[in-house]
């Protein structure tokens, strides 16, 4: 499938969180990263994306894809409080321009 494709995208992010509950979590973050990447990412693709770099340790992208998700997705208020909640389980205060509420 080309990449001009309409799906591309929509394939490559439910494959990425796919492969997340198979465990797969270092192919996941390479092709959910991708799809953010690529501008066409849908509000599941960073629902999964924010837990796989909290969980690595990598608040520099954590903060990167919240920035991106709340931009993208300013009413996406389930991601939202996913995204904040995220931020808390890691004992991490986002930065405090990062409004989630």
């Amino acid at each position: 499938m080309s990449k001009d494709s309409i799906f591309y995208y929509e394939y490559l992010e439910i494959f990425g969180c796919s492969l997340y509950f198979l465990g797969r979590v270092d192919h996941a973050r390479l092709i959910l990263d991708e799809v953010v990447a690529s501008g066409k990412a849908g509000q599941e693709c960073f629902f999964y994306l924010v837990m796989i770099v909290a969980s690595a340790g990598d608040y520099g992208r954590l903060e990167q894809i919240s920035r991106l998700f709340l931009e993208r997705f300013p009413n996406g208020t389930r991601v939202k409080e996913h995204i904040e909640g995220v931020w808390k389980s890691v004992d991490r205060t986002p930065p405090s321009d990062l409004k989630f509420r």
